[in-house]
């Protein structure tokens, strides 16, 4: 019998607490699939609806990343009441004037987030790092 041994991988995680379920955005959708972690009710949404239309290799991230402020995939998101953390580069000016550069971590409704364009995400080198989605928006999901 094999020990259940999971290893650590950057942004491939997954946190639950009582109103919250927050998501590694590295996770491509087949990974989703076959971790074990992962609440069912999720996978179904995701093989269902987000994920449809997407190759297997597809990451949230880069899904989330390119997503439009429209089509069904947007829609769910938005059902679901999704947060996205991302780092993004920000220069600060020190104390005697000298510009730093340093990745900063911010929150942002998932419909803000959207509204950015893709060449503003590139100047500020953003990555995400994961999603957030509410529990009873997954709870009240039908499928």
């Amino acid at each position: 019998m094999e020990p259940n041994i999971k290893t650590y991988d950057d942004y491939k995680y997954v946190l639950q607490d009582a109103g919250t379920l927050s998501l590694g955005a590295k996770y491509s959708y087949a990974e989703l699939m076959h971790d074990e972690d992962i609440p069912f009710k999720f996978k179904v949404i995701a093989e269902k609806y987000l994920g449809r239309d997407l190759e297997p290799e597809t990451t949230l991230e880069s899904q989330i990343y390119y997503l439009a402020g429209e089509g069904f995939a947007y829609e769910c998101f938005i059902q679901l009441k999704t947060k996205v953390k991302f780092s993004m580069l920000k220069e600060k000016r020190g104390l005697f004037g000298k510009d730093t550069k340093r990745y900063a971590t911010q929150v942002m409704p998932l419909k803000e987030f959207v509204l950015k364009q893709t060449e503003w995400k590139k100047e500020r080198e953003v990555f995400i790092q994961e999603i957030i989605l509410s529990k009873l928006a997954l709870m009240t999901f039908s499928v």
